[in-house]
């Protein structure tokens, strides 16, 4: 039942972000920076701070070998 909880969180703070999110990276555009370095550089780095947080929160583990596979299988 927990698992439903969070999934439903989960899915509907990305709903209700995700707008959010593409209106940022419209925002960037005018500063003035090309759009090859916002696009390359910028947005992947961005989409990457969700990923490593996923992967920092399963590694935070008592049990070493737990943590170690939960991290191996977040970085595949």
């Amino acid at each position: 039942m927990l698992i439903i909880i969070i999934l439903l969180l989960t899915t509907w703070s990305i709903f209700i972000h995700l707008p959010l999110y593409i209106d940022g990276a419209e925002l960037l555009l005018d500063l003035g920076l090309p759009a090859g370095i916002i696009g390359g550089v910028v947005l992947p780095l961005l989409g990457a701070v969700p990923d490593a947080t996923m992967i920092i929160y399963s590694g935070i583990n008592s049990n070493r070998t737990i943590a170690n596979e939960e991290i191996s299988v977040g970085m595949g």
